[in-house]
């Protein structure tokens, strides 16, 4: 089965890139999308891998849906990959432009309430992401609210894929309080730095969806969709250890350049196995209700 680090990055040339980018600096946000569409057209059309397992992923939802007698809008791979290069194009656009155009709206449940206290008590928080819906843009929602925090945001992740728009991105970022820590170079030293962000009332932001490329056997197994896959252990395990307030949270995209943040406050006093289940029931709620915004392009589900 093929694992999220087998995939080769695709139509993201250092070029094409600074093509994209000098459209989006000269004609907005808006324009670089409209362009994108014919671009998505000719990609989805010559990569069959892509549209193979954007077809693996909608059998497993469409079958879920059917059997639990749920309403699902069906959609295509162009749609679905589409919506992945639009997610892209907001991406560049929250992390290298202090004045992007992105909106936000807030679930203002009890959950936020509590991050929010956080916040204010100058806690630091841990954030557990998933592929679901666009989590780097959250690093612009500082610029764009009445709630401004000075803490930085470390958001640890994966270079050894996408690195050609990890490199475009990390050298034209714009936002101060962003981070970017290599995944592959983790190591205790690495952990005790996030240990002391932490009690300094930082952000660390992990995915908790993809199995590391470092530690392929360090795994377990929830079940998603009704199909059992694999989460990476060390996400949960730092969640247990650190007993910091911890937050499973997505970004899902309404229409309009406007991002809905949600959060569940993820209770880490319980099993390292129960935690994994909270964070896993969350994602699958918020895929439920936006499906295409599900940006795992390779054999996710058992």
């Amino acid at each position: 089965m093929s694992q999220w680090y087998h995939i080769q990055e695709k139509s993201a040339g250092k070029y094409r890139l600074i093509f994209l980018w000098c459209i989006y600096n000269f004609l907005g946000l808006t324009v670089l999308k409209s362009i994108l569409y014919p671009i998505v057209a000719v990609i989805t059309f010559f990569s069959k891998s892509v549209r193979q397992y954007s077809k693996e992923y909608r059998t497993v939802l469409y079958d879920y849906c059917k059997k639990h007698s749920r309403k699902c809008k069906k959609f295509s791979s162009f749609n679905h990959i589409l919506n992945y290069a639009y997610a892209l194009a907001d991406k560049m656009s929250a992390v290298c432009d202090k004045k992007t155009p992105l909106k936000f709206q807030v679930n203002k449940n009890k959950d936020w309430v509590n991050f929010q206290q956080n916040i204010l008590e100058g806690k630091g928080i841990f954030l557990i992401s998933s592929h679901l819906g666009n989590v780097e843009t959250f690093c612009a929602f500082p610029y764009k609210n009445d709630i401004h925090y000075s803490k930085k945001l470390h958001a640890i992740m994966e270079m050894t894929q996408d690195s050609i728009f990890r490199q475009f991105i990390e050298k034209r970022t714009k936002n101060a309080v962003f981070n970017l820590y290599p995944a592959e170079r983790m190591n205790f030293q690495t952990v005790m730095a996030l240990y002391e962000s932490l009690n300094m009332g930082d952000i660390i932001l992990m995915a908790g969806d993809r199995v590391s490329s470092q530690n392929v056997e360090k795994t377990l197994t929830c079940k998603l969709l009704d199909k059992k896959c694999e989460f990476p252990l060390g996400t949960f395990q730092f969640a247990k250890k650190m007993k910091s307030p911890t937050y499973s949270i997505v970004l899902l995209y309404q229409g309009h350049n406007t991002y809905q943040i949600s959060l569940k406050q993820i209770d880490t006093s319980k099993s390292i196995n129960d935690i994994a289940e909270q964070y896993v029931n969350f994602v699958e709620k918020n895929l439920l209700k936006y499906p295409a915004q599900w940006y795992n392009f390779y054999s996710f589900f058992k």
